[in-house]
């Protein structure tokens, strides 16, 4: 009789958990005590290290400059709410690529900026101002999107402090490595590792070490450094929509931002298509209407191989030329990029809604099956 009393307790106490699940599970979301909102993970990646000095200036260091930019950024950033940053390197010691970005994977990084100057060379005809390198179309565009978009944030930021927009750079494999849809592989191993690991990932080239007015004017001393810093954080802010510990919103979205595209084909910049893109469209009408002027411009590409046919990102001393052996064959699509709010923020919340409902419904299936248990139990009980 005490063995049938406590089953029936069990049983009892098995269905009130179900019936307490259910409720729960099917209760408004904003009705429910969740758990507190995870940080935005930002990992800053300081360009070179170690034997990986960089483009040099006399006894100037790229590495150096880099390092630099990326302390004083990672200060400015941590200003901001619910933000954590890491750094792939605090020192002067060489990372791999691949350990950059397996750095991130570990971070569970939301993104990923990678601090860089430039250096002349012949994969595109400038040789002086700042440019973004970022995920080029035709596979994961999502992801691609987010990129660029966050580099127009970053792009206006630097403009702002007087130095050239040479607009984002896309740049296709030239080893002829294709992506799993069999679309040309971007070449840089930062931005490819990003892609396959699913982390936005952007690089961004603050000025040319090897020009004079760039370097007196941007590189030339730690404020200078640190002005560049901080328009990189302004522009994550405002890409973000962050708010400083003090309460100080980050400035409202771009609207209607058209910003250059450089996609590097195969090195030659006399081969480079420029076209231009309308980010943030306030309307589907005004969206068409930027689409129609996004065609490659002959006239400023003949302007362009005219003039210095030098300057390219890292030229011929980024680490980044691990991956120079590569071909390439591929054409770009010109689009204009719908206002879509993908932030990795938003990702990382809807990743924690589905696994707090997977545990809810795991609890539940649990309970139901101990309560049938014990009802089992209870009837074999009393037939006895």
């Amino acid at each position: 009789m005490r063995e049938i009393i406590k089953i029936k307790r069990l049983a009892y106490f098995a269905l009130c958990s179900i019936i307490f699940c259910v409720v729960i599970n099917f209760c408004p979301v904003n009705a429910r005590q969740t758990s507190p909102k995870k940080d935005l993970c930002i990992v800053i990646d300081p360009g070179h290290g170690g034997i990986q000095s960089g483009t040099q200036r006399g006894t100037v260091e790229e590495k150096t400059l880099n390092l630099k930019i990326a302390q004083y950024l990672k200060e400015a950033l941590e200003k901001y709410k619910g933000v954590t940053v890491s750094l792939t390197r605090d020192g002067d010691y060489d990372v791999s690529l691949t350990d950059r970005t397996q750095y991130s994977v570990d971070k569970n990084a939301d993104l990923m900026v990678s601090i860089h100057n430039n250096a002349t060379g012949d994969c595109a005809a400038y040789d002086s101002g700042c440019t973004v390198l970022a995920a080029k179309d035709g596979y994961k565009q999502e992801l691609a999107d987010e990129e660029q978009k966050l580099a127009c944030n970053i792009l206006n930021e630097l403009e702002a402090l007087g130095i050239e927009n040479q607009g984002i750079l896309l740049r296709d494999s030239e080893a002829n490595e294709k992506y799993e849809n069999g679309e040309l592989a971007d070449y840089y191993a930062i931005i490819r590792g990003g892609v396959l690991k699913d982390i936005p990932t952007v690089l961004v080239e603050h000025a040319f070490v090897d020009d004079d007015s760039d370097f007196e004017n941007y590189l030339s001393s730690d404020a200078k450094l640190k002005a560049l810093a901080e328009a990189d954080a302004k522009g994550i802010a405002r890409y973000y929509q962050l708010t400083t510990e003090d309460g100080k919103k980050a400035e409202s979205p771009l609207e209607n931002y058209k910003e250059k595209i450089v996609h590097i084909i195969d090195g030659n910049c006399k081969h480079n298509k420029i076209s231009y893109r309308t980010y943030y469209p306030s309307s589907k009408k005004e969206t068409e209407e930027k689409s129609a002027n996004t065609d490659t411009t002959t006239a400023e590409a003949k302007k362009q191989e005219q003039t210095t046919e030098k300057s390219a990102p890292e030229a011929k001393t980024d680490v980044d030329l691990e991956s120079e052996s590569q071909e390439k064959s591929s054409e770009e699509s010109s689009i204009t990029v719908e206002n879509t709010s993908s932030t990795s923020a938003a990702k990382t919340e809807k990743r924690e809604s589905v696994q707090t409902d997977s545990m809810i419904l795991f609890v539940l299936i649990a309970a139901l099956l101990i309560a049938l248990i014990l009802l089992g139990t209870l009837l074999k009980k009393r037939k006895k």
